[in-house]
């Protein structure tokens, strides 16, 4: 009996230290991942600013495809918003209204109020160029009160803006 219960000591001492390691490796792939997303991220944001559309697009796809493995809806969704973006820029107002809306999906469930007042004023700016100015009136106050709430000032200015650009659509 003393042989038995040994090897089976051995054996949950094994499949512990086991797990422990697979934890820590697996912690460690993840860390590694978010921040290689955060860097084909950063490299999108830079080559979209100085109009390298290409590098953009393909540095974004890097992200998305990263972050697809992975369980973490806030990054998905800083992601759908930095594709919105792209395709806000470029003028594919279909597609970056798409990725809004699946942004704000993802960011209405988190307590990232920033990022949730971000997605609304873009998607405000997308249905301004939409000729949708019910609801892009609708969801750029939704942004500025989020913005107020969270004494943001420089996204309230920014929505602030974008509703300037809705009354100058509306012939105001």
């Amino acid at each position: 009996m003393g042989d038995i219960y040994r090897n089976y000591r051995l054996l949950v001492a094994s499949i512990a230290f086991f797990l422990v390691i697979f934890n820590t490796y697996s912690q460690e792939v993840s860390r590694d991942s978010i921040a290689k997303i955060r860097e084909y991220q950063l490299t999108s944001r830079n080559a979209l600013s100085e109009n390298d559309f290409e590098n953009a697009i393909f540095s974004i796809k890097q992200a998305n495809n990263l972050a697809a493995i992975m369980d973490d809806d806030e990054l998905k969704a800083d992601i759908y918003l930095d594709l919105a973006e792209l395709h806000y820029t470029i003028h594919n107002n279909d597609k970056a209204e798409s990725e809004t809306i699946n942004a704000i999906t993802f960011l209405k469930d988190k307590n990232n109020k920033s990022s949730l007042a971000k997605a609304y004023t873009l998607f405000g700016k997308i249905l301004i160029e939409k000729d949708n100015l019910l609801d892009a009136e609708r969801h750029l106050k939704n942004a500025d009160k989020i913005y107020s709430e969270l004494n943001d000032e420089v996204g309230r200015a920014n929505s602030i803006f974008s509703y300037g650009l809705l009354e100058l659509k509306k012939g105001k």
